[in-house]
């Protein structure tokens, strides 16, 4: 899955490390079970915390290329996590296309959920793991 990013909004300190907010504007997918698009408006609410280490959490709408389409909400659960000086090039797009995506981690567990009889045996009751690297206002998850 890529998935096309708007440039970060920093709501600043809070309580649990320094948020961010960042909006999805698009991307594609394809699995096992189906491809299709990201739909624009879904979003990650980062807690950056003091080594540099990102939790993250995502909240997203697939749409799938069938006829017609179906809709399934995604939500992940995650860490990117690294040495310091690796984790702040991955805040600039332009300094995150020539990181190493070896030289981090990026880890998310993933639910996802859908009304469409087509998918809901597959993707209600799952789980699962995956990772992820960050190109430019790009984010890959395998």
């Amino acid at each position: 899955m890529a998935v096309a990013l708007q440039s970060r909004v920093s709501i600043g300190p809070t309580p649990f490390g320094h948020r961010n907010w960042i909006s999805f504007i698009g991307g594609t997918w394809s699995g096992s079970w189906g491809s299709g698009v990201v739909m624009p408006g879904g979003q990650d609410s980062q807690i950056i915390i003091p080594n540099g280490a990102a939790r993250l959490e995502t909240n997203y709408l697939l749409q799938t290329y069938d006829n017609p389409p179906a809709h399934i909400i995604v939500k992940t659960h995650g860490w990117r996590t690294g040495p310091p000086a690796i984790l702040a090039q991955l805040t600039d797009p332009e300094l995150a296309d020539r990181v190493d995506p070896n030289s981090y981690k990026f880890r998310i567990f993933i639910e996802m959920e859908s009304g469409d009889e087509r998918y809901q045996d597959r993707l209600n009751c799952g789980m699962w793991v995956g990772s992820g690297m960050r190109k430019g206002l790009e984010v890959i998850y395998e």
